[in-house]
């Protein structure tokens, strides 16, 4: 973190802001909400949790540099701390102060799925023409979000912060607390459906980034997402005051769309029809979804005056986030690891992918979690997106759902393997695996599915 030039950071400043009880005082470069994670010169921020309480863990974020904390109750310690009532909306409330008192454009981006890459995306096309900071990570929660924005540094013109949510009210209070120029709505998916419902619910709980948007702010969304089109044509367009960009593929309506796209090994390309005029796409990855994810990027970089070929050059090297659609070759085998994260849209979207290619494909399928009543349904809907897949090596709770859908479509049942974790999928894969194979591996993150490859591999090494 540094200051614009005009304020030094100081506990002081946090306290005259959060209107807290200080003792001590002491300059600061950051925050951290993990005392592992704690670097010489933050404010160690003492977070309750259910099950952790950061108060426990003051030693530990001193022996690792803090210089002093944000926190609930008096502390026995000889270094500086404020006291306010909750550490977790002083975190968010000084983030909120942080980010009004510099001049960078906030960039927001939610969406059931794609945010991450989306931000990716958009923070590599303005990266080109502006000092660029962006979500570490996936940190997109109320804790991740003020992190972003308290690591604003004074030369940074332009941040790109991913919003997540669970649940209802979520978004607006990161939306409050940010206040971006623009937002960016991916699309309406069934990810967090166990705590909301409904889609309806979801989408009126990621409209919610509207909350703090700038009231000369830029909105834009996937007008080919059939519950993002009706809002816009029933709620949006003509009722709210900031300008509103569409994006998509299957819409002439849209303000910013592609044309003939094509999928190659590793990379795409595309006609971009644009305000600013037609521009050919080329990116480093497959699948139509991440043309979506071009798309939002192409029309933030035209809100933010880009020129075309820097946005080109922007894609032509964009570069996604760890466990995140990773395509490698090793040992005479394809694969596709897209391990982060899994919802039944973002699953398509992997087997599309594998769908396309020449040879015997294989998905090793872990559960998909959050799903509540809609589990075993929606599990059943991926298996029958099977249909040309030849193996089906799924691990986790719900195999059997995949397995059913799989076998609905005319599946061979005995090319489905169930196993429960991915140490079981690993030994089951390098049984049936051939050189040549192209192969998926996709799950919730809570299934820890890069393992899969990790012990495929080791099996191989060994001989076994």
């Amino acid at each position: 973190m540094a200051g614009n030039g005009e304020w030094e950071m100081r506990l002081s400043l946090v306290a005259n802001v959060l209107m807290g009880t200080l003792v001590g005082d002491c300059t600061f470069n950051g925050f951290a909400i993990d005392s592992r994670d704690v670097k010489p010169g933050d404010i160690f921020v003492c977070l309750k949790g259910a099950r952790v309480d950061g108060h426990d863990y003051i030693c530990q974020a001193k022996e690792n540099g803090a210089v002093g904390y944000l926190c609930e109750k008096p502390l026995k310690t000889e270094l500086p701390f404020l006291i306010v009532p909750s550490a977790l909306e002083g975190l968010q409330l000084f983030s909120a102060w942080y980010r009004d008192n510099l001049q960078a454009k906030v960039v927001a981006v939610t969406g059931s799925v794609g945010k991450t890459t989306t931000k990716e995306c958009i923070a590599s096309v303005l990266s080109r023409t502006y000092q660029t900071h962006k979500t570490a990570g996936n940190k997109n929660s109320e804790t991740g979000l003020p992190l972003t924005l308290l690591g604003i540094q004074k030369d940074d013109q332009v941040v790109v912060a991913e919003m997540g949510m669970s649940a209802k009210g979520e978004i607006k209070v990161l939306s409050d607390i940010a206040r971006p120029d623009i937002a960016v709505i991916t699309n309406i998916g069934v990810s967090h459906i166990e705590n909301l419902g409904s889609q309806e619910n979801i989408l009126q709980a990621k409209l919610e980034i509207l909350s703090g948007l700038q009231k000369d702010g830029i909105l834009v969304l996937n007008y080919d997402d059939a519950y993002l089109k009706c809002a816009y044509d029933n709620e949006l367009n003509g009722r709210i005051t900031q300008k509103i960009i569409r994006y998509g593929i299957h819409n002439s309506e849209c303000d910013v769309c592609a044309q003939d796209i094509v999928m190659e090994d590793g990379s795409m390309r595309f006609l971009a029809q644009t305000p600013n005029g037609e521009v050919t796409i080329i990116m480093p990855c497959e699948g139509v979804h991440n043309v979506y994810n071009a798309l939002a990027s192409i029309a933030v970089g035209i809100s933010m005056q880009v020129p075309l070929p820097e946005i080109c050059e922007g894609l032509k090297y964009f570069k996604n986030v760890p466990l995140r659609q990773q395509f490698y070759e090793k040992d005479g085998f394809q694969v596709l690891e897209d391990c982060y994260n899994a919802s039944p849209t973002s699953m398509k979207a992997a087997i599309d992918v594998l769908c396309h290619k020449n040879a015997r494909k294989i998905a090793v399928l872990g559960d998909m979690l959050e799903l509540g009543d809609f589990t075993a349904e929606l599990h059943r809907d991926v298996g029958r997106m099977l249909k040309n897949v030849d193996v089906l090596v799924a691990f986790g709770q719900f195999t059997k759902y995949y397995i059913e859908g799989a076998s609905a479509v005319g599946m061979d049942t005995e090319m489905c393997f169930s196993c429960k974790d991915a140490f079981e999928a690993a030994k089951i894969l390098s049984c049936i695996a051939k050189q040549g194979d192209y192969i998926l591996v996709k799950a919730s993150r809570g299934l820890q599915a890069e393992n899969v490859m990790i012990h495929f591999f080791e099996l191989l090494d060994r001989g076994c």
